[in-house]
């Protein structure tokens, strides 16, 4: 025991620590522990902000008259009209406007990828933060314009131009209410990662109820008999679930990597 005490002692008592040919006299304990980078929750980096800010003014200049805008979302999400009134000015041919709704789904639903994806790790410096903020967005945008390509080639195949063009407002009426949908969600997961499990269930309840809707639009169109109906489960094994489930693996595999 009194070997034990000696050693004790002798492990805490200062030790001389040679400095240019100087013999100082330095307490380990005292010299404080080594600095690390700080690391930054996502809603702080200047870069996601950025992105955020020119979504909302993209938004705001793009929609020039907000109620019959929003009046002509609802409409086309469940029309099917084979005739439209020549007098109907819903603003869903304006580019500008499509462009700006597109733009604003993409964005949010990049950044609640992101925001999955850090929400294991203890954070991200600047840099890294943006550049896997870049990856999401491209994830988001290339199965976006997938989708597009997707329905205009079901739409010519199976439809006439006036039925492909239904279904076309459709998916961008979805996308454009999701998008409203998804920036407190957005938010939320941006400046409160503790929240991320709650924000991603209530994403991902509206995206399927986004779905839903613009599915069902497409069965009315489609649906003629029985055999259309083979066509349409292969639509949605091939469109609307198969390439889901690659990009969830796919951000699984970011995840786990990330961590």
């Amino acid at each position: 025991m009194l070997l034990n005490l000696l050693q004790s002692h002798i492990t805490d008592a200062p030790h001389e620590l040679e400095v240019e040919g100087l013999c100082t006299t330095v307490v380990s304990y005292t010299c404080g522990m080594p600095a690390s980078a700080r690391l930054e929750l996502p809603g702080y980096n200047s870069g996601i902000l950025s992105i955020v800010v020119c979504t909302m003014l993209l938004v705001v200049f793009s929609l020039h008259h907000y109620p019959r805008y929003f009046k002509s979302l609802t409409k086309n999400l469940w029309n099917v009209r084979t005739r439209t009134n020549v007098f109907d000015d819903s603003g869903m041919n304006d580019v500008r406007t499509l462009g700006a709704m597109s733009i604003q789904a993409i964005v949010y639903e990049a950044l609640l990828l992101l925001s999955v994806v850090m929400s294991g790790g203890a954070g991200y410096d600047s840099g890294a933060t943006v550049m896997l903020a870049i990856v999401m967005l491209a994830l988001t945008a290339g199965y976006y314009l997938w989708q597009i390509l997707a329905y205009r080639f079901i739409g010519f195949v199976f439809a006439d131009k006036g039925r492909t063009e239904q279904w076309m407002q459709g998916f961008y009426s979805s996308q454009g209410i999701l998008g409203f949908l998804l920036l407190i969600p957005a938010l939320l997961g941006l400046f409160y990662p503790a929240s991320i499990k709650i924000v991603a269930l209530i994403s991902i309840l509206l995206y399927a109820i986004a779905r839903i809707v613009f599915i069902c639009k497409g069965f009315r169109i489609f649906y003629h008999n029985s055999f259309s109906l083979v066509y349409f489960i292969l639509y949605l094994c091939s469109v609307e679930i198969i390439p889901l489930l690659f990009i969830y693996r796919g951000v699984v595999s970011i995840h786990h990597i990330s961590i």
